[in-house]
């Protein structure tokens, strides 16, 4: 008999690389003809989705699952549609702990989708505006605690998937006695089955992401830009995404006389964009597996990037698939930028050598690694 599937993500309605995956992996399970019919979302900030969801799931915001009656309310749910399997967002541990409890009261086979690298838990990044030495010295005094933590969740779960070799490698490193559950599974492709013909690349540097602090580390491509702008008129810094960060990054622009730049907000469809850009970059500090990055590959541009935690190694290799600069610095990645632009046969060298990578990545079935954990 085939199982019934429902998937749990902290805020569905949300606009990042977590909901675009969770999206692209359940219409993955329906296109093989999986039951999946419910979504669980422990809050809902957008009333509609900024990425796009199957129409036919039912939706059901459980609260942040601290209380005893928000558990037992969420355990009833299982129980009432019949769930046999449980996929869940298993990048907070508080959250991913109190599934956890629910799941086994209601006899529901929990499979946590690990997302993110465990640095973003268990440590505190400078940024490009703050050093944020109070906050990292701290992360330094809590770690072992959060290490507890984190151990705790990994002898709970019955599978915990990372979304890259590398995160999986990374949990392995911290618990090197352990035998943990712990699976790799990649992110299913977005582009597989897209083409843009006739798409001329032009003059366009990309950055696709949250523009916010902590991990995406966003205000570094602003001040990288700032050192080459000026002396490469003809290119274009082109912003796909929004937060907090915008309205001050846009003014930082305007403070400088900076002109050869591009704020086009969140797109749900960013393919056609980034075909017509020739560099991507990433300035995150820590990455479970970026899309953004896989995105930029699939569609022929050259990738610098810092040198961030978790599986964006997975995908770049300095010198060879494209470039891999210092985490936090500037000057590292506007070197890096410029490198870029003054040879476009390097470009082309990279872009080619990262899809080929990128190729025998997915190699494997995804949905086969993922319905023999379902079963």
């Amino acid at each position: 008999m085939m199982s019934k599937i429902a998937f749990l993500n902290i805020d569905y309605s949300m606009g990042g690389g977590v909901e675009r995956v969770t999206s692209d992996l359940i219409n993955m399970f329906l296109k093989q003809g999986e039951t999946v019919m419910d979504m669980f979302t422990v809050s809902q900030r957008n009333q509609e989705t900024a990425v796009e969801f199957s129409k036919s799931l039912l939706v059901h915001v459980i609260g942040p699952l601290k209380s005893e009656s928000e558990k037992q309310n969420f355990v009833e749910k299982l129980v009432d549609r019949k769930i046999d399997v449980l996929i869940y967002q298993a990048d907070n541990m508080s959250i991913a702990l109190s599934v956890l409890e629910c799941a086994r009261k209601a006899g529901v086979k929990a499979i946590g989708h690990y997302h993110g690298s465990p640095y973003a838990y268990l440590q505190k990044y400078p940024d490009a505006q703050h050093g944020n030495l109070a906050k990292i010295l701290f992360s330094k005094i809590v770690f072992p605690f959060k290490k507890n933590k984190l151990k705790k969740f990994l002898t709970l779960s019955e599978a915990v998937v990372c979304v890259s070799q590398r995160v999986r490698k990374e949990l392995k490193d911290l618990f090197p006695n352990h035998d943990f559950p712990i699976y790799s599974i990649l992110n299913p492709l977005r582009f597989e089955d897209e083409e843009y013909p006739g798409t001329v690349k032009k003059n366009i540097i990309t950055l696709v992401s949250r523009l916010e602090k902590a991990h995406k580390n966003a205000f570094l491509a602003a001040t990288a830009w700032s050192k080459i702008a000026h002396q490469h008129k003809d290119w274009t810094l082109r912003f796909l995404g929004t937060g907090s960060l915008e309205n001050e990054m846009k003014s930082y622009f305007s403070s400088l006389e900076i002109e050869n730049v591009e704020f086009l907000g969140f797109k749900r469809e960013v393919g056609r964009l980034l075909a017509e850009s020739s560099i991507g970059i990433s300035t995150s500090n820590c990455e479970g597996f970026s899309m953004a990055v896989l995105e930029y590959i699939l569609t022929g541009n050259a990738v610098v990037t810092t040198d961030s935690h978790g599986g964006v190694h997975d995908m770049i290799e300095d010198g060879r698939t494209g470039i891999v600069v210092q985490r936090n610095s500037a000057e590292a990645l506007s070197a890096g930028i410029a490198r870029l632009i003054n040879d476009s046969e390097e470009r082309d060298f990279f872009a080619k050598n990262a899809l080929s990578e990128v190729k025998t990545m997915y190699g494997a079935d995804l949905f086969l690694q993922w319905k023999k954990l379902v079963d």
